[in-house]
């Protein structure tokens, strides 16, 4: 058995999409609460008897001014590790993985080229696929969100067919309507449904 711990280590991000759920502005995390946080976590995983994963995310984990030496900490104690970020440099994912590789990589698109760069800024899709190059050579699995919402409900579909052998995993999740996403509108739930059984059919030959 495993316990999972989500944590945002930082707001920090060097985006700021239309459907954020949080822009607020949060205090830099300490090193030595950070660690202290993660004594808690691992005394907990031992009296419970469950191998510990910690999901390290935020706005961009990467931006957190402790995050190498906290990776270290967490791989040292033995546990497994997956990110939640942005695309970064070869060099950092590399030093990254070297420590330990995460048992995944997730990274984010919201639709196709045009519509993904609108929302996350001139270029951000090039980066992405960049960066799933970048994670395959080096033997990381990497997973790819989006966030759907009733403007990209159309694009999920050829956006998996173009993702095809490029990422381990591809899914989405429903946009939360608080913070910015307020601004946002969801599908109806008829549009839901009928999406969700052309998801399905695709599902059957798009892994």
């Amino acid at each position: 058995a495993s316990f999972t711990l989500q944590w945002h280590l930082t707001n920090a991000c060097e985006f700021h999409c239309s459907h954020c759920y949080d822009r607020s502005e949060r205090s830099i995390l300490g090193l030595d609460r950070a660690h202290t946080i993660l004594r808690d976590f691992f005394d907990f995983c031992r009296s419970r008897r469950v191998r510990g994963h910690i999901c390290l995310t935020g706005g961009d984990p990467l931006l957190y001014p402790g995050f190498p030496d906290v990776y270290r900490s967490i791989a040292r104690a033995g546990a497994s590790i997956s990110i939640l970020g942005n695309p970064a440099p070869k060099e950092k994912l590399a030093e990254i993985a070297e420590i330990q590789a995460p048992i995944y990589y997730q990274l984010s698109l919201e639709g196709l080229p045009e519509h993904n760069d609108r929302i996350r800024g001139a270029g951000h899709f090039a980066k992405v696929v960049e960066a799933l190059g970048i994670l395959s050579e080096l033997g990381v699995r990497a997973h790819v969100m989006l966030t759907l919402t009733r403007d990209n409900l159309d694009q999920v579909i050829p956006l998996g067919e173009r993702l095809y052998g490029l990422t381990d995993r591809f899914t989405f999740n429903r946009h939360s309507q608080v913070g910015e996403g307020t601004a946002l509108a969801p599908p109806s739930r008829d549009e839901y449904v009928e999406f969700m059984h052309r998801y399905l059919v695709a599902a059957r030959s798009n892994p």
